[in-house]
Protein backbone atom coordinates (compact mmCIF):
# COMPACT_ATOMS: atom_id res chain seq x y z
CA UNK A 1 0.00 0.00 0.00
CA UNK A 2 1.27 3.74 -0.73
CA UNK A 3 2.30 5.67 2.46
CA UNK A 4 1.85 9.44 1.85
CA UNK A 5 5.04 11.30 2.47
CA UNK A 6 4.91 12.84 5.94
CA UNK A 7 4.41 16.39 5.74
CA UNK A 8 5.98 18.08 9.20
CA UNK A 9 3.07 19.14 10.70
CA UNK A 10 2.00 15.74 11.55
CA UNK A 11 2.16 14.47 14.94
CA UNK A 12 3.75 12.02 16.25
CA UNK A 13 0.56 10.10 18.58
CA UNK A 14 1.87 8.09 21.01
CA UNK A 15 -1.13 5.80 21.47
CA UNK A 16 -1.31 3.22 24.22
CA UNK A 17 -2.94 0.35 21.75
CA UNK A 18 -0.05 0.59 19.57
CA UNK A 19 2.60 0.88 22.18
CA UNK A 20 1.82 -2.10 24.29
CA UNK A 21 1.79 -4.91 21.65
CA UNK A 22 5.22 -5.98 22.52
CA UNK A 23 5.86 -5.09 26.15
CA UNK A 24 4.04 -2.92 28.69
CA UNK A 25 5.95 0.07 29.41
CA UNK A 26 4.59 -0.30 33.05
CA UNK A 27 6.69 -3.04 33.25
CA UNK A 28 9.91 -1.64 32.62
CA UNK A 29 12.37 -1.31 35.40
CA UNK A 30 15.05 0.58 35.64
CA UNK A 31 18.45 -0.74 38.00
CA UNK A 32 19.68 1.09 41.41
CA UNK A 33 22.96 0.20 40.53
CA UNK A 34 25.81 2.44 39.06
CA UNK A 35 26.18 2.02 35.23
CA UNK A 36 29.03 0.84 33.84
CA UNK A 37 31.09 1.69 30.85
CA UNK A 38 30.70 0.07 27.30
CA UNK A 39 32.49 -0.77 24.79
CA UNK A 40 32.79 2.46 23.23
CA UNK A 41 34.14 4.14 26.60
CA UNK A 42 36.85 1.71 27.02
CA UNK A 43 39.67 3.67 27.93
CA UNK A 44 38.31 7.09 27.02
CA UNK A 45 36.25 9.34 28.30
CA UNK A 46 33.26 11.32 26.52
CA UNK A 47 35.08 14.81 26.81
CA UNK A 48 38.60 12.80 25.51
CA UNK A 49 36.37 11.83 22.47
CA UNK A 50 34.82 15.20 21.90
CA UNK A 51 38.41 16.65 21.88
CA UNK A 52 39.75 14.34 19.19
CA UNK A 53 37.41 15.23 16.56
CA UNK A 54 39.03 16.60 14.09
CA UNK A 55 36.26 19.28 13.29
CA UNK A 56 35.31 22.70 14.97
CA UNK A 57 31.55 21.77 14.86
CA UNK A 58 30.80 18.26 15.90
CA UNK A 59 28.40 16.83 18.65
CA UNK A 60 29.43 13.90 20.71
CA UNK A 61 26.78 11.61 22.29
CA UNK A 62 26.95 9.98 25.65
CA UNK A 63 23.92 7.74 26.45
CA UNK A 64 23.43 6.08 29.80
CA UNK A 65 21.04 4.01 29.94
CA UNK A 66 19.70 2.67 33.83
CA UNK A 67 16.36 0.20 32.29
CA UNK A 68 17.13 -3.34 32.33
CA UNK A 69 16.15 -3.98 29.04
CA UNK A 70 18.64 -2.68 26.35
CA UNK A 71 18.19 0.16 23.82
CA UNK A 72 18.50 -1.43 20.13
CA UNK A 73 18.10 -0.89 16.42
CA UNK A 74 19.83 2.89 16.58
CA UNK A 75 18.85 4.62 13.14
CA UNK A 76 20.30 8.00 12.31
CA UNK A 77 19.71 11.19 9.70
CA UNK A 78 21.98 14.18 9.47
CA UNK A 79 20.55 17.26 7.55
CA UNK A 80 24.36 18.12 8.00
CA UNK A 81 27.26 16.18 8.35
CA UNK A 82 27.70 12.79 9.00
CA UNK A 83 28.41 9.95 11.82
CA UNK A 84 32.17 9.95 12.94
CA UNK A 85 32.02 7.18 15.34
CA UNK A 86 28.89 4.42 14.76
CA UNK A 87 26.20 4.21 17.39
CA UNK A 88 26.67 1.32 19.51
CA UNK A 89 24.65 -1.08 18.04
CA UNK A 90 22.88 -2.71 21.79
CA UNK A 91 23.13 -0.45 24.56
CA UNK A 92 23.09 -3.31 27.89
CA UNK A 93 20.86 -2.62 30.73
CA UNK A 94 22.66 -0.63 33.12
CA UNK A 95 25.43 0.70 30.79
CA UNK A 96 26.82 3.28 29.25
CA UNK A 97 27.95 4.30 25.65
CA UNK A 98 29.29 6.92 23.41
CA UNK A 99 29.88 7.82 19.63
CA UNK A 100 30.08 11.16 17.27
CA UNK A 101 28.25 13.13 15.02
CA UNK A 102 30.72 15.66 12.76
CA UNK A 103 30.36 18.36 10.44
CA UNK A 104 31.88 17.26 6.62
CA UNK A 105 35.76 18.41 6.73
CA UNK A 106 35.48 20.75 4.38
CA UNK A 107 32.54 22.08 3.87
CA UNK A 108 31.16 25.03 5.27
CA UNK A 109 28.06 23.33 7.20
CA UNK A 110 27.16 21.83 10.52
CA UNK A 111 26.45 19.02 12.29
CA UNK A 112 23.17 18.62 12.73
CA UNK A 113 20.63 16.15 12.20
CA UNK A 114 18.48 13.13 14.49
CA UNK A 115 19.19 9.47 16.12
CA UNK A 116 16.77 7.16 17.46
CA UNK A 117 16.63 3.83 19.56
CA UNK A 118 14.36 1.43 20.11
CA UNK A 119 13.86 0.66 23.87
CA UNK A 120 13.68 -3.01 24.50
CA UNK A 121 10.91 -5.12 23.13
CA UNK A 122 8.31 -2.04 23.70
CA UNK A 123 6.47 -0.27 20.02
CA UNK A 124 8.45 2.68 20.18
CA UNK A 125 11.32 4.59 20.39
CA UNK A 126 14.02 7.32 21.76
CA UNK A 127 13.91 9.88 19.44
CA UNK A 128 17.03 12.99 19.64
CA UNK A 129 17.45 15.75 17.82
CA UNK A 130 20.97 17.56 17.65
CA UNK A 131 22.03 21.36 15.69
CA UNK A 132 24.98 22.34 16.02
CA UNK A 133 25.22 24.95 13.40
CA UNK A 134 28.03 26.13 11.18
CA UNK A 135 27.11 29.73 11.62
CA UNK A 136 26.49 31.74 15.34
CA UNK A 137 25.29 34.53 13.70
CA UNK A 138 22.73 32.31 12.03
CA UNK A 139 21.51 30.02 14.58
CA UNK A 140 22.32 28.27 18.06
CA UNK A 141 22.98 25.30 19.30
CA UNK A 142 19.53 23.40 19.90
CA UNK A 143 18.77 19.85 20.71
CA UNK A 144 15.50 18.07 21.05
CA UNK A 145 14.02 14.90 23.16
CA UNK A 146 10.81 12.68 22.63
CA UNK A 147 9.14 9.10 22.14
CA UNK A 148 7.80 8.30 18.90
CA UNK A 149 6.36 4.79 17.64
CA UNK A 150 8.72 2.48 16.54
CA UNK A 151 7.90 2.31 13.46
CA UNK A 152 9.26 6.36 12.84
CA UNK A 153 12.01 6.21 10.60
CA UNK A 154 14.90 8.71 11.58
CA UNK A 155 14.74 10.82 8.27
CA UNK A 156 14.04 14.43 7.22
CA UNK A 157 10.57 14.58 8.04
CA UNK A 158 11.43 13.74 11.69
CA UNK A 159 13.85 16.29 12.20
CA UNK A 160 11.88 19.11 10.56
CA UNK A 161 9.46 17.97 13.05
CA UNK A 162 11.41 17.78 15.91
CA UNK A 163 13.33 21.11 15.25
CA UNK A 164 10.27 23.03 13.85
CA UNK A 165 6.79 21.73 14.87
CA UNK A 166 4.95 23.33 18.41
CA UNK A 167 4.25 20.07 19.05
CA UNK A 168 7.99 19.80 19.98
CA UNK A 169 8.32 22.94 22.17
CA UNK A 170 7.32 21.50 25.13
CA UNK A 171 4.85 18.26 25.81
CA UNK A 172 5.60 15.63 28.79
CA UNK A 173 7.09 13.28 26.46
CA UNK A 174 8.69 16.00 23.79
CA UNK A 175 10.97 18.43 24.80
CA UNK A 176 12.68 21.12 23.03
CA UNK A 177 15.45 23.88 23.97
CA UNK A 178 18.05 25.87 23.05
CA UNK A 179 21.27 24.84 24.71
CA UNK A 180 22.14 28.14 26.12
CA UNK A 181 19.19 27.96 27.84
CA UNK A 182 20.70 25.83 30.35
CA UNK A 183 18.10 24.03 31.63
CA UNK A 184 17.92 20.65 31.68
CA UNK A 185 15.55 18.50 29.53
CA UNK A 186 13.13 15.94 31.15
CA UNK A 187 10.54 14.26 29.29
CA UNK A 188 8.16 10.61 30.96
CA UNK A 189 5.75 8.23 29.47
CA UNK A 190 4.10 6.62 31.87
CA UNK A 191 7.37 5.10 34.26
CA UNK A 192 9.57 5.86 31.64
CA UNK A 193 11.76 9.14 32.10
CA UNK A 194 14.58 10.61 29.97
CA UNK A 195 16.79 13.73 30.85
CA UNK A 196 19.26 15.69 28.44
CA UNK A 197 21.79 18.01 28.64
CA UNK A 198 23.53 20.06 26.16
CA UNK A 199 26.75 21.84 26.07
CA UNK A 200 26.72 25.18 24.03
CA UNK A 201 29.76 24.60 22.19
CA UNK A 202 31.00 24.09 18.38
CA UNK A 203 32.96 20.84 19.98
CA UNK A 204 29.40 20.15 21.60
CA UNK A 205 28.31 16.98 24.13
CA UNK A 206 24.69 15.86 24.64
CA UNK A 207 24.27 14.04 27.75
CA UNK A 208 21.27 11.63 27.97
CA UNK A 209 19.91 9.52 31.07
CA UNK A 210 17.23 6.71 30.42
CA UNK A 211 15.36 5.79 33.70
CA UNK A 212 12.25 4.00 34.80
CA UNK A 213 10.47 5.83 38.00
CA UNK A 214 10.42 1.39 39.04
CA UNK A 215 13.79 1.25 40.60
CA UNK A 216 14.64 -2.71 41.31
CA UNK A 217 17.74 -2.84 44.25
CA UNK A 218 20.34 -5.25 42.66
CA UNK A 219 21.70 -6.54 45.36
CA UNK A 220 25.28 -8.37 44.83
CA UNK A 221 25.76 -11.41 43.54
CA UNK A 222 22.20 -12.42 42.61
CA UNK A 223 19.47 -11.20 40.54
CA UNK A 224 20.70 -11.88 37.18
CA UNK A 225 19.07 -15.04 37.24
CA UNK A 226 16.46 -14.22 38.39
CA UNK A 227 16.09 -11.67 35.85
CA UNK A 228 16.47 -13.96 32.99
CA UNK A 229 13.31 -15.89 34.50
CA UNK A 230 11.29 -12.71 35.46
CA UNK A 231 12.07 -10.84 32.33
CA UNK A 232 8.95 -9.42 30.78
CA UNK A 233 7.30 -9.88 34.34
CA UNK A 234 6.33 -6.83 36.54
CA UNK A 235 9.55 -6.34 38.19
CA UNK A 236 9.84 -7.75 41.46
CA UNK A 237 9.70 -5.90 44.80
CA UNK A 238 12.62 -5.06 46.49
CA UNK A 239 11.31 -6.15 49.43
CA UNK A 240 10.22 -9.84 48.31
CA UNK A 241 11.78 -12.41 46.89
CA UNK A 242 8.96 -14.45 45.88
CA UNK A 243 7.43 -14.29 42.61
CA UNK A 244 3.72 -12.81 41.99
CA UNK A 245 1.94 -14.13 39.69
CA UNK A 246 -0.67 -11.24 37.76
CA UNK A 247 -2.90 -12.41 34.85
CA UNK A 248 -2.07 -11.07 31.79
CA UNK A 249 1.63 -11.36 31.52
CA UNK A 250 1.37 -15.09 29.43
CA UNK A 251 -0.13 -12.85 25.98
CA UNK A 252 3.51 -11.48 25.69
CA UNK A 253 5.18 -14.18 23.94
CA UNK A 254 2.80 -14.72 21.60
CA UNK A 255 2.74 -11.13 20.27
CA UNK A 256 6.31 -11.12 20.36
Amino acid sequence: MLIAPRSIDVAFPLRPSVICKRMEVSQIAAFSKQPISGASLDGTTTSQIAASMPTNRNCTVELTNRLVVPLVDPQYYCSSGHCHTPMQPVIGPSTREAFAFSKASEAPRGSVGVFTYRIGKTNFRLAVLFSVPYDYNFSSNWYAIGFVPENTPADDALYQAMYYNEEWASQSDKKREKASSGVTLHIHYENLEVSATMSDAKRSIIKLDVTSSNVIQSREGSGTDEFEVNYGFAPPHPHHHHHHHHGGHAGWSESD
